[in-house]
């Protein structure tokens, strides 16, 4: 049985340098976090973050920096579609500089993937936070790589601790943001 191509919601031209994707992946990981979501938040709509860091006219053409199981690699857009991911690509905040964003998540390659985070992360879900957090230094989860690009670029915003957000709730307070300075525009 053939895999389903996964959906874009922007075209490949308006997709920039420092945008963030906002991902429902098919595998069992993406299926965990997005279960884990659901129990604690009550919505587990995307399970993965990425920041676009090149341009292109199609998805081939189009470089991510991503957390993945691997570490954080450089990745085409494509790859995700291919296995049948839905995304979402969002701008960032106006107060971002986009070339800082990318700047940071491609300094970030070569990293570890923070397995024991999301490990700690699914005991907080289950414990409400009342066991202590163990991480290894020098590792990275998608949305928290993603959030701190953001930061980096210059949205500074408070978040605590940088690895419990999850991508569901960084889509929401990311997309907040922006209607909020679009009301403030009009």
């Amino acid at each position: 049985m053939a895999k389903k191509q996964g959906t874009l919601s922007t075209p490949y031209g308006a997709i920039d340098v420092g945008d963030i994707g906002y991902a429902h992946t098919t595998g069992l990981l993406g299926f965990l976090i997005r279960l884990g979501e659901t129990i604690k938040f009550r919505s587990g709509r995307f399970n993965h973050q990425f920041t676009v860091v090149s341009t292109g006219e199609l998805s081939n053409e189009i470089w991510i920096v991503e957390a993945t199981l691997k570490g954080v690699k450089l990745s085409l857009l494509s790859d995700l579609l291919d296995k049948g991911a839905d995304i979402t690509i969002l701008p960032p905040p106006a107060v971002c500089e986009r070339h800082k964003i990318a700047e940071f998540n491609f300094e970030q390659v070569g990293s570890k993937y923070g397995l024991l985070s999301d490990i700690c992360i699914a005991v907080d879900i289950l414990t409400w936070e009342w066991v202590p957090a163990f991480r290894r230094p020098f590792t990275w989860i998608c949305s928290a790589l993603a959030q701190e690009g953001l930061r980096y670029g210059g949205w500074l915003i408070s978040l605590g601790d940088i690895y419990t957000p999850t991508p569901e709730q960084n889509f929401i307070r990311h997309s907040a943001q922006l209607i909020h300075e679009k009301s403030l525009a009009s």
